[in-house]
């Protein structure tokens, strides 16, 4: 299987049971938070987006 794990920014956290409110809860913080399921052909399609989003976000703040 195919993965684009590689291009993802160190900033990109894995959200499990155990940091999820504190990651998503966090006021101070924008979350953009993308459910993935690697076996499923549309997330495969759209992996290079979100990953392109994050980046834009990144590079285009103030």
């Amino acid at each position: 299987m195919r993965t684009v794990t590689h291009l993802v920014p160190s900033c990109v956290v894995v959200l499990n049971s155990d940091n999820c409110n504190e990651v998503v809860l966090d006021g101070k913080k924008d979350v953009l938070v993308d459910f993935y399921a690697p076996w499923f052909g549309h997330c495969k399609n759209l992996a290079h987006i979100c990953i392109s989003a994050v980046y834009i976000n990144l590079f285009t703040r103030p």
